[in-house]
C-alpha cells in the first residue's frame, strides 16, 4: 500500500529537510497526526497545502513507485509526475494556509 492510500486526510506538506517530507493530516475529532516520508529534495524548505482529494486522485493513477512533485513557491502550482515516465503530468493548485 502506498502512503497516500490510508484513510488519513493530508492537510499540508512540509519540506523541511533534504531527505524527507512531513505530511500533516487530520485523524479524527480534530486530532492531527504526521508521517515522515523519504524524499529527495532540492531547493529551500517550503510549507504548502493541497486539497487532499485532488492530490489523491492524481497519485492514484500514477503507477511508478516514485513521484516527483515540483513547485517554486507555496503559492505556485505543483506539478506531479511519475519518475521515469514522461507521458503523464498533473498540475495541482495549492491551498491558502492563512496566517
Amino acid at each position: 500500500m502506498k502512503w497516500w492510500e490510508s484513510n488519513r486526510r493530508i492537510r499540508r506538506i512540509n519540506w523541511s529537510a533534504v531527505s524527507c517530507i512531513t505530511l500533516v493530516f487530520l485523524l479524527f475529532a480534530g486530532l492531527v497526526g504526521a508521517i515522515v516520508v523519504d524524499a529527495s529534495i532540492e531547493g529551500p524548505p517550503i510549507l504548502i497545502a493541497f486539497n487532499v482529494r485532488f492530490l489523491r486522485e492524481a497519485l492514484d493513477v500514477i503507477k511508478t513507485p516514485n513521484v516527483a512533485l515540483e513547485t517554486t513557491a507555496d503559492t505556485s502550482p505543483g506539478m506531479l509526475r511519475p519518475v521515469g515516465d514522461s507521458d503523464f503530468l498533473h498540475v495541482i493548485m495549492p491551498m491558502h494556509l492563512g496566517s
